[in-house]
């Protein structure tokens, strides 16, 4: 493999390990804890996949997010 092509491979495998995409428990649990000791970046990930479902599925997004608050 090239070095550029290995680079470019490892900067795809970067960038989609730094995407969260958080299941419904994860957002839960980060929810239960204070604000100021939650991660911005996994509650703004959170915030966003809620935003992208469609209106049907969002009032069962945020029942699955709420099971899950300790």
């Amino acid at each position: 493999m090239k070095p550029s092509s290995a680079f470019f491979v490892s900067l795809v495998i970067l960038t989609s390990c730094s995407s969260p995409n958080p299941d419904a428990c994860t957002c839960g649990q980060e929810l239960s804890k204070s604000q100021a000791e939650q991660d911005t970046e996994l509650m703004n990930a959170c915030a966003q996949k809620g935003d992208a479902l469609p209106d049907k599925q969002k009032p069962k997004w945020f029942e699955d997010v709420m099971n899950c608050v300790e």
